[in-house]
């Protein structure tokens, strides 16, 4: 009875203690926390962190549960379950995109360099975010399609004046990105540049177009067409005349090196000259005969 009395002596005194654990454990949190107190508050942070967001201002933030779109939020802090929920946040601020040197070709023919910006606001961040997968990249290749069409069917006397075209892409932009939720606020063209090949044919048809207006000018105050074209005429020779008197020239000049070395041979044959220089001399002529050059 004895043994047994002691053993439960000591069951109880073990239970005593094992009451007394947690507030041991308690205390050592405690003096652990103060003396770690950077580490604790980081991991407050970073908890308080992975139970919410914050939708700052001039942003739009749009709540997602298990997967599913369910509302759309306003500025302020949100609670949500990590992992099972979580938040897509846009600004719904009015933005900027610039898309610099596009290289388009007119229904003339005639290359251009175009520079765009677009000014937009986000109204729907449902469709922005749901209906497009990467909404600035759409944006970006919808703004290049737009502008490629504007320009294709635009002749060149419209270009000069870009009113009526960043009209046009105005509303071909706002036609197309009205499906995403975004608002066209403002899109126009910052530059129209001419490519080299395209500059030297406007520059060769002003030229030709002022010297039209100078021909008929000089008919109104009575002088005749033919002396009005001799003082217009042109100061290069068309290149059709000019390759056939390059031509002209080749044959003439042939001629005279064939005939010069005829002479050579004849005064080799029969002058007084050694004869390994007359033997050179008849071989240079034949060769050249030959040849004919």
């Amino acid at each position: 009875m004895n043994e047994f009395s002691d053993l439960f002596t000591d069951v109880s005194f073990n239970w005593e203690s094992l009451k007394e654990l947690p507030g041991v454990v308690w205390e050592w949190s405690i003096d652990w926390a103060k003396e770690n107190a950077y580490v604790v508050s980081l991991a407050i942070y970073s908890g308080i962190r992975a139970l919410g967001t914050t939708v700052k201002s001039g942003n739009t933030g749009l709540f997602f549960s298990m997967g599913r779109a369910t509302r759309v939020l306003e500025p302020g802090f949100v609670f949500k379950i990590p992992y099972f929920q979580k938040v897509v946040i846009m600004p719904s601020r009015a933005r900027t995109m610039d898309v610099p040197d596009q290289k388009v070709t007119s229904v003339e023919g005639l290359v251009w360099f175009v520079d765009v910006n677009l000014v937009y606001r986000i109204v729907d961040i449902r469709k922005a975010v749901i209906e497009v997968d990467v909404l600035e990249k759409g944006m970006e290749q919808m703004l290049g399609l737009s502008v490629q069409e504007i320009v294709r069917r635009s002749a060149r006397d419209s270009m000069r004046l870009s009113g009526g075209l960043d009209e046009h892409l105005g509303e071909a932009m706002g036609a197309r990105l009205e499906a995403w939720g975004v608002e066209v606020q403002s899109v126009g063209f910052t530059s129209i540049r001419p490519s080299p090949q395209t500059l030297k044919f406007t520059q060769q048809q002003h030229a030709c177009e002022e010297r039209v207006k100078a021909l008929r000018q000089m008919e109104e105050h009575g002088i005749s067409r033919g002396y009005a074209l001799a003082m217009l005429g042109t100061p290069h020779i068309p290149r059709r005349r000019f390759r056939r008197a390059r031509e002209l020239e080749s044959i003439s000049r042939r001629k005279r090196r064939i005939m010069a070395y005829c002479l050579m041979a004849e005064r080799a044959t029969k002058g007084n000259l050694p004869a390994k220089l007359r033997s050179e001399l008849r071989a240079k002529a034949k060769s050249k005969l030959i040849l004919g050059s």
